[in-house]
């Protein structure tokens, strides 16, 4: 990311060098907007993509999604303000309107309105009360004007609206579904305005390149001059033992254009435009097309690689042992635990170094050690009553491929994301009598954040539950696939006439 150097100096600087030093010192910095922000994937995969620029503004309407975020970040994503305005001239409880913004038609709902313009101005347009005029409250972004967001005069957009609308497993209710009527307003919003991002970037399931609001996405890009690529893409095709496919829809504004123009207009299922690679081979179907599955798989990392621990001795032994990071932890028969530090060696994953996030063991409240890794066993019941639904979700350590993480995993055992065997090997389930002698566990959140390719400095504050960590990721993304095309879309073409953006000073 860009920083600011005194004004002063650049002045002097500028006097002593020639014209070409000073624009060579010139940051290209990109100004940009995060919306749907989610827990940070969009940003973490901005960094590893190595992008010259700074989020100037992220929205989301989660309040706990938001608490991880500046948990993670230092800055809460920007909080629309609701309507819940209250006049410090007149007793709060006698005239103070409750309602919502998302309607705007009655006299009291245009009262409200007027009312936050008046905030704007007698707060110096600062997007935070400070009047007293309005209590902001976590809102929907359906309340930002063309006007407002030309305030941000921001070149790049990067959105990953709600996917419910579109999933299969749904109601499919498509641009109809309440969830889908934000982006469709964000998207109606930009021919009105003066500035319009010169890029977009969106990301959803697969579905949605088949939806009415995907039509109309096209048709509104198309209106203002953008030209578009899209991809369905998984992590499988980076390396990662994930099935995740995803929709992604790379927009840019002209004179900007594509490295590779011959994709413009077109949906592949590769990454082969911008990651060239014996590995990375088109396939016309979904990542799990036999044709290309087995490819796929062998090109992929061991699942044992972002696990959070592994085991390496049995459960029937004297004592188990767990590697954390780079700590290995013994628990003994009489319920010790002893911690040996170990050497991270070249092969260790950069991911898995240092993970100080989720602790192994917790204090049950009776002064005893608990042994956390209980709470993400699979009941006896649950294998009992689900054994052959969850077969197919069954994976081991060795394993290359797992399924996609739902929000609603650890919920559900069924359909929801891939269980991990910690007995035996890949083998041993054609062996297994049954699958209560594998010791099925859930992957635990690290593990999940890892399979997202978050890198180990990503962190969930400590009063988010687990079940809230779990539904959090599950509407997340894969920074491993999301930062290649974020690094491909911000990249020049040799013919683009790159525009003047923002003065910071690098």
């Amino acid at each position: 990311m860009c920083s600011r150097k005194n004004p002063a100096v650049v002045d002097m600087e500028m006097e002593t060098e020639t014209e070409m030093e000073v624009e060579e010192k010139i940051c290209r910095c990109w100004r940009i907007l995060e919306f749907y922000s989610g827990i940070g994937g969009m940003r973490y995969s901005l960094l590893r993509a190595g992008i010259r620029g700074r989020v100037v503004e992220a929205f989301d309407i989660n309040n706990i999604a938001n608490d991880v975020y500046e948990h993670n970040f230092g800055h809460r994503p920007f909080q629309v303000p609701r309507l819940s305005f209250s006049f410090p001239s007149i007793p709060r409880n006698s005239y103070c309107y409750q309602t919502s913004t998302s309607a705007t038609s009655g006299p009291v709902e245009w009262m409200m309105m007027a009312c936050w313009r008046l905030c704007m101005v007698l707060c110096s347009d600062s997007w935070s009360c400070t009047c007293g005029v309005i209590a902001l409250s976590q809102g929907n972004i359906q309340i930002l004007t063309p006007l407002d967001l030309d305030k941000y005069e921001a070149h790049a957009w990067l959105l990953s609206p709600p996917c419910q609308p579109y999933t299969r497993q749904g109601l499919q209710k498509d641009s109809a579904d309440a969830r889908a009527l934000s982006f469709i307003k964000i998207l109606e919003n930009m021919p009105h305005m003066m500035q319009p991002p010169l890029m977009l970037f969106v990301e959803n399931v697969v579905g949605f390149e088949t939806s009415n609001t995907h039509k109309h996405m096209m048709e509104v890009l198309a209106g203002i001059g953008f030209v578009t690529q899209e991809y369905i893409l998984s992590p499988l095709q980076f390396g990662v033992p994930y099935s995740r496919p995803r929709y992604f829809c790379l927009a840019k504004r002209k004179p900007l254009s594509f490295r590779n123009p011959s994709c413009n207009n077109l949906i592949l299922w590769t990454p082969s435009p911008f990651m060239p690679s014996k590995n990375n081979q088109s396939t016309d179907g979904s990542d799990g097309n036999d044709g290309n599955q087995g490819e796929f798989n062998s090109s992929c990392e061991p699942i044992i690689n972002f696990l959070e621990t592994h085991f390496l001795t049995g459960n029937q032994q004297e004592y188990t042992t767990f590697r954390f990071g780079t700590e290995v932890v013994s628990s003994t028969a009489d319920g010790k635990y002893m911690i040996d530090k170990i050497s991270t060696s070249t092969s260790t994953p950069k991911h898995l170094a240092d993970i100080d996030n989720d602790k192994i063991f917790e204090d049950d409240g009776g002064g005893t050690n608990k042994n956390a890794w209980d709470m993400y066993s699979v009941a006896p019941s649950l294998i009992e009553r689900w054994g052959n639904a969850m077969d197919k979700d069954i994976v081991f350590p060795e394993s290359r491929r797992c399924c996609c993480f739902t929000k609603s995993y650890y919920r559900y055992v069924k359909g929801t994301g891939s269980l991990l065997a910690t007995s035996g090997d890949i083998n041993s389930r054609l062996e297994a009598p049954s699958l209560i002698e594998l010791g099925l566990r859930f992957f635990t959140p690290r593990e999940v954040a890892n399979l997202h390719s978050f890198p180990a400095e990503f962190h969930f504050p400590s009063h988010t539950s687990l079940r809230q960590r779990y539904a959090l990721l599950g509407n997340s993304m894969s920074v491993a696939v999301v930062a290649p095309l974020l690094q491909y879309l911000f990249s020049e073409s040799t013919t683009s006439k790159i525009p003047t953006l923002s003065k910071d000073i690098c």
